[in-house]
Order: structure tokens, then C-alpha cells, then sequence
């Protein structure tokens, strides 16, 4: 079993090798005090750590190179950080994320784990939908389309606004109308992959008959 763990380990280790010199050695003893562990457990430890340097027998005594030492010995209080790191990843993606991410970040929690963030998730999701953080995708979807209906009609015919008494040439006029009518379909697209839950990430629907409508709201006769 290694060495308990020390909260202030790594920042001692790193203020050593700050402070170490070139071909400076250090005792097994003083070694173990900048790990904050006594030399039973820190003997323990250092059979773990790779790159530890050999002993240099000084008299009675085991010296080893500073600066490789402390560098093998914060290498190894550093070896789970990654994963660590990675965990509280998906971590923060179950918390706040579709459930198809949820479901993909999920993997390597424990059902324990899982059960508390989900919870979380909950409680998060609650708050945001009490402050209006969080609103829903029919609701989006709607207003969406009232704002898409409203530019489908400035859209159309652009060129009688541009040009409302026909004084540009026809070729201008058709070339306004075009740039018009392109521009129409480019929101189109970006709309319906927004509002499309079943479009992944980074692609791009270039024919707006295969997306998802935006609703618009019918007028009162």
C-alpha cells in the first residue's frame, strides 16, 4: 500500500524542484519529507514511480539525483489526473446535455454515480425551467416560425421593395430577387438543423424538404 495522500504533496514537490540545483542530491529522508510521508510508506510509493533514479551510497546513506527524483515522483502524484479529469468531463455532459449525450458520457460511472447525477441533472433542469433558462423546443420551434414566416414574406418579390416604381434594369432586378430568394433557403437550412433534435452535430441538411417545418401561428379570419 503507498503513501497516504498528502493535499499539499503536489505543490511541495513542484516548489522543490523549483528551488533544486543542477546535479543536487537528496536523501531518501528528505525525499520522503518533501512527498509528507514518512520513509516506511515513501519506500512503498517510490517502487511505483517511473524514471525513480538509483541510489548513490554516500557512507550510510542512499543519495539520488534531485531533479530526477522530483520529477518521478510528481509524474506519479499526477498519474490519475487525466482520467480524472476525463470523468468529471462526462460528468459535466450528464449534467448539462441531451439525453443522447447523457447516454454516451455515461459510460464508467458506477450505477451510484450515475443515480446522483441524474438527480442533479434534474434539480438543475427544474431551476432552469422556473427562471426561464430553459425553455422548451415547441416553444422555440413556434416563434422560430412566426420569425421565418415574417422574412418569407419580405422576402418574396424583394425587388418591387428595392425598386417599388421599376426604375433598376431587369437584370438587376432578377439578380435582387435570387439573392433573395438563396438567402431565404440559407436561414431555412440553419433553422432546421437547429430545430431538428435528430441532426447531429456539425452536419448540414442542404434541402430544406428534409427538415423539420417551423410552425407558424394561423391568422384570425
Amino acid at each position: 500500500m503507498g503513501a497516504k495522500a498528502n493535499p499539499n504533496r503536489r505543490s511541495d514537490i513542484q516548489r522543490a524542484l523549483k528551488r533544486v540545483k543542477p546535479d543536487e542530491q537528496l536523501s531518501l529522508e528528505d525525499l520522503a519529507h518533501i512527498y509528507g510521508a514518512t520513509k516506511g510508506p515513501f519506500v512503498t510509493a517510490k517502487k511505483q514511480m517511473v524514471g525513480f533514479p538509483p541510489p548513490v551510497l554516500r557512507g550510510t546513506s542512499h543519495f539520488y539525483d534531485a531533479r530526477a527524483a522530483l520529477k518521478a515522483m510528481l509524474d506519479y502524484d499526477m498519474r490519475n489526473d487525466a482520467a480524472a479529469a476525463e470523468k468529471e468531463k462526462r460528468a459535466a455532459a450528464i449534467l448539462g446535455t441531451t439525453h443522447r449525450e447523457r447516454e454516451a458520457a455515461s459510460a464508467g460511472f458506477n450505477p451510484r454515480d450515475l443515480q446522483i447525477l441524474n438527480r442533479m441533472a434534474t434539480e438543475v433542469e427544474e431551476r432552469e425551467r422556473a427562471q426561464r433558462m430553459y425553455i422548451p423546443a415547441a416553444e422555440v420551434s413556434a416563434i422560430a416560425g412566426e420569425v421565418f414566416s415574417s422574412l418569407s414574406e419580405f422576402m418574396a418579390g424583394l425587388s418591387n421593395k428595392v425598386d417599388p416604381n421599376g426604375l433598376l434594369d431587369a437584370r438587376l432586378r432578377n439578380i435582387i430577387d435570387k439573392e433573395g430568394h438563396d438567402a431565404l433557403l440559407g436561414f431555412h437550412r440553419r433553422l432546421a438543423v437547429l430545430l431538428d433534435a435528430d441532426v447531429e452535430p456539425g452536419s448540414d441538411r442542404a434541402a430544406p424538404s428534409s427538415a423539420r417545418k417551423p410552425r407558424t401561428r394561423r391568422k384570425r379570419a
